[in-house]
């Protein structure tokens, strides 16, 4: 192993593949920006700008000044860029191109088999995905590369190369004239230097790669995974590589932390107990872990073929449907309660995809009501990783109802009941300050229940908490009353507490804001929601004998005063108790 201190000139004298099972280039205008930001910061202290590792090996090439890239693409790529954007601008300026700035970007070479003269663009990506992107840009078509992009004619990693190019175009354009674009591409391939690595083989490159980023080079755990992976693809590097491609398309529309989704699966799956996120790939680098997934020599296709069913299974439940595709309500409702900052609960639900589909509808209700009762009792989500982890070994190898009635009685029922009676009490107390998405999630899982009671069927409460509906104050001069030239005392005591609370359509809301009761009563009369329109009438009318239940639990109210709001306080929490029957035995 060889590693040389190297300016990008002296760099960019060979020729670098990045071979077809590199992940393909994912820097976007952020970090293209931050390395021209950086580079043009130091470059005012005339300092020598790293660039940190790359990491190269040329037995497999069989070329000396030919390497295969094992790390270092994304920042190698970007450099190429740079000089492209250099070139370009020049010659719209009509600016002489030195030969040298041509002579790093590419270069003639004799074929080895043809032994006929090629021009060879220094970076040259192999993957699929490239679309020759990055070679229309080298050669100068800029606006065929352009035109594609526009058209969508690229991959998304092929627009990504092209994005990247504008980026670093408008930015040189905007900050450098003719005469000192020429010094900044001198400053910039002379002053940037690299760490180059070489291995002997690609397996000495792929060991290297594995020590270096184990001790803290900030690379992705997917991508320390991804090469500890194919360190053991045995030849199938091909096979693996599609199988990868896959496992990555389905990760990037499930969580936009790919790290987040691993040590879930680790915790779930394979451990029992939390770990944290920069022990993921130790984890997968121990021996005795990659006994557990089955992962050896040759033998990459169990933990491949689980992480891939894991990551499907994920997606689907983000989507708010089982892991068989059928809608399931208590997963839309969650992501509605907790948002991408709440998926601890994915920490058991991705080992449960084999349940069958009506227990994995009981599994994720249960859920649902235990994560609601964490955040209405001040828990943090985050405390739950623990006995989820615990929750998901044992999840995953129940393989019947019973097993799973079982499960549920000893285990989560237990911590929802232990919860209960601060639930109970912070919902008595729940008030306008309360988040607005957790107020509004009450609401909404009161008014699905009313409608279920009516209607016979369940339904999801994405409808009832979009956009069209707001939490509405029923006293008024809640707030801003000195506006209205009233007096303090003239608020009711029990304003913006939850008897004082209903879900109403953005359109009614708007018009009767801060209006008396009065005049607000007739107006809940034309809203869709049921807890809006029996504050003034009553819904039994006209109803058959099953649905007269779900009147029954209303109560209308002909003045709006302080004993009306604890009176509906009462009320609803008589509806929650059947909601959560777990409220029920809170004394």
């Amino acid at each position: 192993m060889k590693a040389n201190d190297m300016s990008l000139k002296k760099v960019f004298e060979d020729f670098y593949l990045v071979p077809a099972f590199q992940r393909e280039y994912v820097w976007k205008e952020r970090q293209v920006g931050a390395l021209l930001k950086d580079f043009f910061t130091d470059s005012e202290a005339s300092e020598i700008f790293y660039l940190g590792n790359i990491i190269v090996e040329n037995e497999s090439t069989g070329s000396e000044n030919h390497f295969n890239v094992i790390d270092g693409q994304q920042r190698l790529t970007t450099c190429l860029l740079i000089l492209c954007a250099i070139r370009d601008i020049m010659n719209v300026q009509n600016v002489r191109v030195s030969p040298e700035l041509l002579g790093l970007i590419s270069a003639e070479t004799v074929d080895t088999v043809t032994l006929i003269d090629r021009l060879d663009v220094r970076v040259n990506l192999q993957y699929e995905d490239s679309q020759d992107a990055l070679k229309d840009i080298v050669q100068g078509s800029t606006q065929k590369s352009r035109k594609q992009f526009r058209g969508k004619g690229y991959s998304e990693s092929s627009k990504r190369i092209v994005k990247a190019y504008e980026t670093i175009y408008e930015w040189l354009s905007n900050n450098y004239t003719s005469d000192n674009l020429k010094l900044f591409a001198t400053s910039f391939y002379n002053r940037t230097r690299f760490i180059r690595i070489e291995a002997e083989n690609l397996a000495g490159a792929l060991r290297v790669f594995e020590l270096i980023n184990y001790r803290g080079v900030t690379l992705s755990a997917q991508d320390l995974l991804k090469n500890l992976l194919f360190m053991n693809a045995n030849g199938e590097e091909t096979k693996l590589d599609a199988k990868w491609k896959s496992f990555i398309e389905e990760l990037e529309q499930v969580d936009s932390q790919p790290a987040r989704f691993l040590r879930y699966f680790i915790m779930a799956r394979y451990e029992g107990a939390v770990i944290r996120k920069d022990q993921v790939y130790s984890w997968f680098a121990d021996e005795k872990n990659r006994k557990k997934c089955l992962l050896s020599k040759g033998n990459w296709a169990p933990l491949m073929e689980t992480l891939l069913d894991t990551v499907r299974a994920h997606r689907l439940m983000l989507e708010g449907k089982s892991p068989r595709g059928a809608d399931c309500y208590p997963l839309t409702n969650l992501e509605l309660l907790g948002g991408a900052s709440m998926r601890q609960h994915y920490i058991l639900l991705m080992t449960a995809f084999d349940l069958e589909p009506e227990d994995f509808e009981l599994l994720a209700s249960r859920v649902e009501d235990l994560m609601f009762c964490s955040l209405i009792a001040n828990v943090s989500p985050r405390d739950l990783e623990k006995p989820f982890a615990k929750w998901g070994l044992m999840i995953s190898k129940i393989n019947s109802h019973g097993e799973l009635l079982e499960f549920l009685e000893k285990e989560l029922d237990p911590e929802i009941r232990r919860l209960a009676p601060k639930v109970k009490e912070n919902l008595e107390r729940l008030d306008d300050r309360a988040l607005p998405k957790h107020l509004k999630y009450v609401l909404a899982k009161i008014e699905a229940h009313l409608r279920q009671l009516k209607h016979g069927k369940a339904e999801s409460l994405a409808s009832l908490m979009d956009n069209r509906y707001q939490v509405e104050h029923i006293s008024s001069f809640h707030s801003d009353w000195e506006k209205h030239g009233v007096s303090k005392e003239d608020v009711l005591a029990g304003s913006g507490t939850l008897g004082d609370l209903v879900l109403l359509e953005v359109t009614i809301n708007t018009s009767i804001q801060d209006a008396p009761f009065a005049k607000k009563r007739p107006e809940y009369q034309k809203s869709e929601i049921l807890l809006a329109r029996s504050i003034a009438e009553d819904l039994g009318v006209g109803l058959e004998t099953r649905q007269r239940r779900m009147a029954r639990l209303l109560q209308q109210f002909e003045e709006w005063n302080d004993a009306s709001i604890q009176n509906r306080c009462d009320m609803l929490m008589s509806i929650s108790t059947e909601i959560w029957p777990f409220l029920q035995e809170v004394k």
